[in-house]
């Protein structure tokens, strides 16, 4: 299952790297990576910190999947609890997606996207270069594999029309 139109969902999570923590937002239409950042710690802080950044960058999605980590979700009374990444998002108007709990499948795109990077990584300098790569770069198998399509491509192609103009000409036009 995958979203008709890019801006509408973003998977994220975080992933071990060595001594150092990844995070990554991936949206689900295009399995174009929108922002990541690598962090020292998996803290709610560099959460926001990195979805700020992708907010400026792409602008905002409608929802947002995560699995139940606290650096997304209170430890007590998961759904009711103020947590600060709850705020961020209802202040943002982003809707808040919980993955099933031990079912990984439901953030399967990122998933994959992290055991990617865990097989390749050490073909590039840098986590940047290997995203660049992902998203620029490799032609991926589930989008229009015929035409070679990145994930890139794709984000472009499946934006609905009325989310075209909330992005700056700097990468929209960019190839």
């Amino acid at each position: 299952y995958e979203r008709e139109h890019s801006m509408s969902l973003w998977q994220g999570d975080w992933k071990r790297l060595d001594d150092k923590w990844i995070i990554a937002f991936m949206d689900d239409a295009s399995r174009f990576i929108t922002c990541y950042g690598v962090f020292d710690s998996a803290t709610t802080e560099n959460t926001i910190k990195v979805l700020r950044e992708g907010f400026a960058e792409y602008g905002i999605p409608d929802e947002i999947l995560t699995d139940h980590g606290t650096q997304f979700v209170a430890a007590k009374n998961r759904g009711k609890a103020n947590h600060k990444f709850k705020e961020f998002l209802k202040e943002n108007g982003v809707r808040h997606i919980l993955a099933r709990i031990n079912h990984p499948q439901t953030n399967g795109k990122i998933e994959r996207f992290f055991g990617l990077m865990e097989q390749k990584l050490h073909l590039f300098d840098s986590v940047e270069e290997f995203v660049e790569w992902y998203n620029y770069v490799k032609p991926h198998m589930s989008l229009n594999f015929d035409e070679l399509e990145t994930p890139y491509q794709a984000f472009l192609r499946k934006l609905p029309a009325e989310r075209v103009f909330e992005f700056s000409g700097r990468w929209l036009f960019e190839e």
